[in-house]
Parts: structure tokens; sequence; C-alpha cells
């Protein structure tokens, strides 16, 4: 690495003037400065958790305990008002998401699961009742359907982060929908999607006061974030 480069990543402690993903001072320090909200910040934070989940943080963030300061991922990142380099943070988009995820899913495809058919453990029998349970609203019973892609996941996922809905927020947390094994009522997540048309229209007639209100929102739905990170 050039001697005009700094870099502080093999630290604890972040540099918030530096980019907050790999800490390197660029000769012009060209930080991204644009689109830096609460959404931004929020899906910035699930994407770092969904790839640390899967071994697939990039290679210049060792640990995302360097993000923390203790009260949650988002809520630092807030306080901090932290910024990056655009390259760093396409190393956490979906398209990286779902590579590190079909490699998983490779690798776990090659592991034999005959023990498993021939031994009905409580474990297998407790992940069975999981699936009769809908994603939506917790319930049993019903015509339930399997989410077979990768697409509803990611749909569901900006919906939910749009809509600040911790619950769902929460559940997503532990991996993609389909990874999951995770069901549904079909009227339920109509019912989520008509939810999120609702919610898309208030929020296109409502554009007075935004900064000041988005101010007073992104506290306290940080504070919920880190509960669900601390969960």
């Amino acid at each position: 690495m050039s001697s005009s480069l700094l870099t502080l990543q093999n630290q604890e402690i972040t540099d918030w003037k530096l980019c907050c993903i790999c800490q390197i001072k660029t000769p012009n320090n060209n930080l991204t400065t644009q689109n830096k909200s609460l959404i931004t910040y929020t899906q910035l934070t699930e994407r770092l958790t969904r790839l640390e989940s899967l071994h697939a943080l990039p290679s210049s963030l060792k640990s995302l305990k360097r993000l923390n300061e203790g009260d949650g991922i988002c809520k630092t990142l807030l306080k901090h008002n932290a910024t990056w380099h655009k390259s760093c943070f396409n190393l956490c988009n979906e398209q990286k998401i779902k590579r590190a995820e079909k490699r998983k899913s490779t690798t776990n495809n090659d592991i034999s699961f005959e023990p498993s058919v021939r031994k009905k453990s409580r474990t297998s029998q407790d992940h069975c009742a999981k699936l009769v349970s809908c994603f939506f609203c917790n319930k049993t019973g019903g015509k339930l359907h399997k989410v077979e892609t990768l697409e509803l996941d990611s749909k569901v996922r900006h919906m939910a982060i749009e809509m600040m809905e911790t619950d769902i927020v929460a559940k997503l947390t532990g991996g993609d929908m389909a990874a999951t094994d995770s069901v549904y009522h079909s009227k339920c997540l109509v019912s989520f999607k008509n939810r999120y048309r609702a919610f898309s229209k208030s929020t296109v007639t409502s554009s007075t006061d935004q900064s000041t209100h988005e101010h007073q929102t992104a506290m306290v739905f940080a504070e919920l974030i880190a509960y669900i990170e601390s969960y």
C-alpha cells in the first residue's frame, strides 16, 4: 500500500472523518455526502449484518464491533453522520449478498442429509413446527406457501425497512426468507403489500417538514434497531 494512504482498519476505534468501512484516506478523500438518511443507514446495517453471518464482510472490515459503540450499529452511524467511499458501499450491495448466499447454499448441498432422515430428533420436529407458522401473522393453519426465491425476500425486506416495521426486520436478520424456510398466507402477503402502497402514497403527499420529522424519527428507530441487534 502506498505511503500516502493512511489506514486505521486494524484498530478498534473508528475515525469517522474517513470511510467508515475501509478507514483509508485517499488523496482526494472522495467520500459520499449524499443520500445519508435513516433508510440508508438502516439498509447498510442490515446488509453488513447479513454479510457477517455469511462470513463475507469486505476484507477491509474485519469485524462489525468497530462500528458499534454499544448502542447498535445503526445508531452509531447516525450519531457520527458516517460517510463512505462509493466503491466500499457497493461491496455491501444485494448482488454481493446473493453471491455469498449462493456460495453457502452450494456448500450446504454438498453435505449428506442421510443421518437426519434416519433419526427424527426433537430439533427436526421443532423445525417442522416453525414451517406451519405464517411469517407475517405468526398463525398456524390455512393454506401456507413456502418462499422459494430471493426476489420475494428482497421485496419484503425493502418494504419492511421503508415502513420501519421492526418485527419484520427482526425476523429478516436471521437470514433470507428462502434459507430460513419461511411460509406465508397469500392474504397476509397481499395485506402487507397494500400497507406499503398506502404508506408510499402518504409519504409522497406529506412532504413538508421532512428533515425535522426524519431527524426525530431517526433516533427512535435507531433505538429499535439497536434492540434487534442485541436480541
